[in-house]
């Protein structure tokens, strides 16, 4: 398996492929491949409009990982975001992604900053309501339930209650992004820690 780095609409790199597996990236489109002139037994790839990371593998098993950055840094692809969901709300606040030369990665940065700021004061509260049956008395009795269920026995309670608990679904959400974002392979270890 082989591993290369092109930047967005960048200068071609001519590289070592077999016959098999050059048409398979030529074929796939996620990048301009053909054989190269100069060269025997090599084929001059350029990233032309894509971003991203794509995997090509031809008949005999060989693959190839490409891995395309954008032309624009990071930082300034996410502001032109922000900026075209709503240029006046947009805030051109400064923010430290010089380290991260690729989205997820810097994406994963971003979460963590956003989510420490959140959680800077503890976590969020809510009410979740919950319904059970219950040998203690707690809420509110849910009497339809009651009668139906245990007519004429007193020991079992069909209640309902609200509790104010940090489980609820915000809190939800933040874990389980955070769990994905820890399985990721590029996260750095230093990133991860504060994840």
């Amino acid at each position: 398996m082989t591993d290369i780095a092109l930047t967005e609409h960048g200068a071609a790199l001519s590289l070592p492929l077999s016959e098999a597996l050059g048409q398979a990236v030529a074929a796939s489109r996620v990048v301009e491949a053909a054989p190269d002139p100069d060269a025997s037994g090599r084929w001059r790839v350029r990233a032309a409009g894509k971003v991203g990371v794509a995997t090509v593998t031809a008949h005999g098993g060989e693959t190839l990982t490409i891995r395309i950055t954008p032309k624009v840094p990071i930082r300034r692809l996410l502001f032109l975001l922000g900026y075209a969901l709503d240029a006046k709300g947009w805030r051109d606040e400064d923010v430290a992604l010089d380290a991260e030369p690729e989205l997820l990665p810097a994406l994963a940065r971003l979460f963590e900053q956003q989510a420490d700021r959140a959680l800077r004061q503890g976590l969020l509260q809510g009410y979740r309501t919950t319904e059970e049956t219950s040998l203690v008395m707690r809420g509110r009795l849910r009497e339809a339930d009651q009668l139906r269920r245990h007519h004429g026995e007193f020991p079992a309670l069909e209640i309902v209650h609200d509790e104010y608990t940090t489980d609820i679904a915000e809190n939800r959400l933040l874990r389980t992004a955070t769990d994905r974002l820890l399985r990721l392979r590029c996260v750095s270890r230093n990133l991860r820690g504060r994840l």
